[in-house]
C-alpha cells in the first residue's frame, strides 16, 4: 500500500494509451453503483473482510472483456503475485 503503484500506472495508463486495471477502484465503483456484487462486497467489508478471490476474479474477467482491454495489454496495478494469477486468469 502507498507505494504509487496506482500512480504509475495511471501515467502509464495514459502516455501508452493502454488500459489500468485497479482491482480496489473497480470494487468501489461497483459498491456505488450498488451493483450486485457491489452488494456482496460491501457485506464483505462492512464485516471487516476481505473482498473473496473468487468474486474478485470474476470482476477481473468482466473488466478483461471490455473494449479497451481487447488485443492489448492492460496495466495491473497490483503485486507481482497478483500478477501471475492474472495471467493465468487472462488465458
Amino acid at each position: 500500500p502507498a507505494a504509487g503503484k496506482g500512480t504509475q500506472a495511471a501515467m502509464l495508463s495514459e502516455r501508452f494509451n493502454i488500459p489500468s486495471i485497479s482491482t480496489g477502484a473497480i470494487i468501489r465503483n461497483e459498491i456505488s453503483n450498488q451493483t450486485e456484487f457491489g452488494k456482496k462486497a460491501k457485506a464483505y467489508i462492512d464485516d471487516g473482510k476481505l473482498v473473496p478471490d473468487d468474486l474478485v476474479i470474476e470482476l477481473v474477467k468482466n473488466r478483461l472483456k471490455a473494449d479497451d482491454c481487447k488485443g492489448g495489454k492492460p496495466i495491473y496495478n497490483q503485486h507481482m503475485a497478483v500478477i501471475r494469477d492474472f495471467e493465468f486468469i487472462a488465458q
